[in-house]
């Protein structure tokens, strides 16, 4: 399977200096067992929406992760990924701050698959 793991990143001064740890562990997580990775932190360089409009068309991803914040949540290009992830019948998985603060809600969002919470290290199997 081939996964895109994203980080969408905030153009509101959020930008920091370390590379994102949690999808990191995703991505060594998901090579052990064989899976295609492919892994976007816009963390660094926050892109416009448009930008990120044919990552699934070129990509053609399986599953999306994507590790947000609240903030990142909200951001039209977020939500626009995964309007088209859910429309093409591809999985999404929300982890990050987001997703520990707001499960309780995400889990009655029909467009997300699966929610972590906490690192995912030792738990794909």
């Amino acid at each position: 399977m081939k996964f895109l793991l994203w980080k969408p990143g905030m153009d509101e001064g959020t930008i920091n200096d370390l590379p994102h740890t949690g999808l990191g562990i995703l991505a060594s997580e998901l090579k052990e067992y064989g899976e295609q990775i492919v892994f976007i932190d816009n963390h660094f360089a926050p892109v416009p929406d448009e930008d990120v409009s044919d990552y699934i068309s070129t990509l053609q991803p399986d599953t999306i992760c994507l590790s947000l914040v609240s903030s990142e949540w909200l951001l039209e290009r977020t939500q626009n990924l995964i309007n088209e992830a859910h429309s093409k019948g591809i999985e999404v998985w929300v982890g990050g701050p987001h997703a520990y603060g707001y499960g309780d809600l995400l889990v009655n969002d029909e467009r997300i698959t699966k929610i972590v919470i906490g690192e995912i290290d030792g738990q794909i199997d």
